[in-house]
C-alpha cells in the first residue's frame, strides 16, 4: 500500500479503454507502471506491474482476488511487456497478423480485426493441412542481421491456432475483402502506410517514435520479400489464387 500510494496521483499516459493502462513517474529504478484500464472493472491497486527504463526488469503485484481472474496475471500483461521490450530492442515488433508456412517460408496476412486473418488461416489449413499456421492474430516480426523472420505467439484469434516456431519471411500481404481475388505489389511508401496501423509500437512514448518509424521503414525497404495488397472474397479458392500469384512475384 505505501508503494502504491506513490503512484496514486500520477497521470495515465495511455489507457486502452478495455484492458490495460500505463503511468509514468520520475523514479530511478522503475519509472513505468501498468495497471488494469479504468474501464476494466478491477481495482487498480490489486494488480499492477512496474518496469525499468528498458522493460528488462519487471515486478508484478497482485492481491488474493487473482483466483477469480487467473488470466489477468498473464493477459494483458504479457503482450504489454513484449510490445515494450521489442520496441526498446529496436530489432522486433508484434504485428496484428496471421501467418502460414509454405515450403519453408513464412507468409504474413496483416489487418485489423475483421479483415479476414482467421478466415484466410482457416482456408490455408483446409488446403495445406494442419500444423502450418503460426497464429491467426499476433505474429512477431524480427530482424536477424540482414534477414527477416516471423515467429508464432501464444495469442490466437477466433481460429485458435498457435505455434512457437519461426521461419524466414517470404512475403507480407495486407488483407482486404473484395468481390474478386486480386493482388498488387506495394511501393515502400504504400507499405509504410499499411504497416503503421498493424505493427504495435509504443506511440504513447514520444521518445520511442523515431525508433518505431525506423523499424517500419526498414521492413518497407528490405529486398528479401514483397509487400502486397491482397483482396479476396470469402472462398477457399483464395489459397490457389495466392499461390499462383505469389509464384509470379517470386
Amino acid at each position: 500500500e505505501p508503494y502504491f500510494t506513490t503512484w496514486r496521483n500520477s497521470n495515465h499516459i495511455v489507457d486502452t479503454k478495455t484492458t490495460w493502462a500505463m503511468k509514468t513517474i520520475e523514479r530511478e529504478a522503475f519509472p513505468y507502471q501498468v495497471t488494469p484500464s479504468t474501464h476494466a472493472g478491477l481495482e487498480e491497486k490489486k494488480l499492477h506491474l512496474i518496469a525499468d527504463q528498458n522493460f528488462k526488469n519487471i515486478q508484478i503485484y497482485y492481491g488474493n482476488w487473482r483466483k477469480r481472474y487467473p488470466e489477468w496475471i498473464l493477459y494483458p500483461y504479457e503482450q504489454t511487456i513484449f510490445i515494450h521490450l521489442f520496441q526498446f530492442s529496436g530489432t522486433a515488433a508484434l504485428a496484428h497478423a496471421s501467418a502460414v508456412e509454405i515450403d519453408g517460408k513464412g507468409y504474413l496476412f496483416l489487418g485489423d480485426s475483421g479483415a479476414g486473418k482467421s478466415t484466410i488461416s482457416t482456408f490455408m489449413e483446409q488446403r495445406l493441412g494442419k500444423g502450418r499456421i503460426f497464429s491467426d492474430d499476433r505474429i512477431v516480426i524480427r530482424r536477424n542481421g540482414d534477414r527477416w523472420w516471423l515467429f508464432g505467439t501464444p495469442w490466437p484469434g477466433s481460429f485458435a491456432r498457435i505455434c512457437p516456431e519461426g521461419c524466414e519471411i517470404g512475403g507480407m500481404y495486407f488483407l482486404e475483402q473484395t468481390a474478386e481475388h486480386e493482388m498488387e505489389i506495394l511501393t515502400p511508401m504504400q507499405a509504410i502506410q499499411r504497416l503503421l496501423p498493424v505493427v504495435f509500437g509504443t506511440w504513447w512514448l514520444p521518445e520511442r517514435l523515431e525508433q518505431h518509424m525506423s523499424f517500419i521503414s526498414q521492413i518497407a525497404a528490405q529486398k528479401q520479400f514483397p509487400l502486397c495488397r491482397l483482396g479476396f472474397r470469402n472462398d477457399i479458392s483464395v489459397v490457389d489464387f495466392f499461390q499462383k500469384e505469389n509464384g509470379k512475384i517470386g
